[in-house]
Parts: C-alpha cells; structure tokens; sequence
C-alpha cells in the first residue's frame, strides 16, 4: 500500500497525464495514503496493547510466585485448597493473556 502511494506520487509528478487521470489518481492517492495513516494507528495500538497484555502477565507471574510462597507456610489444610485454587485461576489468566497476545501478534 505504502508503495503505491508512492507510484501515484511518482506518476503524478513525472508524467503528462488528462485533467481526469489526474483527478482520478489523486483521489486514489488521497484515499491510499488515508488507509495507511489508519493502519499505522491501528498498528501502534495494537503493538500498545500488546506491551499492556504483556505486563499483566509479568505482573501475574511474578505475583503467583510470592502468593505460593505465602501459601505454603501455612500450617492448617485449608490453604491446600486455597493453592490449589489460586493456581487454576492464575493458569486460567495466563492462558487468557497470551491468547490475547498472541491475536495481536498475528495481526501484525
């Protein structure tokens, strides 16, 4: 796409064209080089978001790791059951995240 806004600029500015060919050509440029500007904002929010769903899941690995840890010094049983738990749920929320880091790496 990029390279076509250039052709057109290239055609634009070289050869002798009709009054509508021109007409015709800067409607296309007009409209290629508003496609690009959008995929490029698209591009860099998705490339944000992408950084936004990595840092959650740092943030909840690294969390898991010191709530463990906390778990396991307890004495009683029922904190078995509360790891147990804890550790679906972050399993869950770690699957979920990299599927949405994985949709927007496939986007782009």
């Amino acid at each position: 796409m990029v390279h076509r806004v250039g052709e057109i600029n290239h055609s634009l500015q070289t050869a002798s064209l009709t009054q509508q060919q021109r007409q015709q050509l800067l409607l296309e440029y007009s409209s290629q080089s508003a496609k690009c500007s959008s995929l490029q904002t698209m591009a860099q929010n998705h490339r944000l978001q992408r950084t936004q769903l990595q840092n959650q899941l740092d943030a909840l690995n690294a969390g898991s790791g010191s709530a463990a840890a906390v778990a396991s010094m307890s004495l009683s049983a029922s904190p078995m059951v509360l790891r147990t738990h804890d550790a679906s749920m972050h399993l869950d929320d770690e699957q979920r995240l990299r599927e949405e880091i994985e949709k927007v790496r496939v986007a782009f």
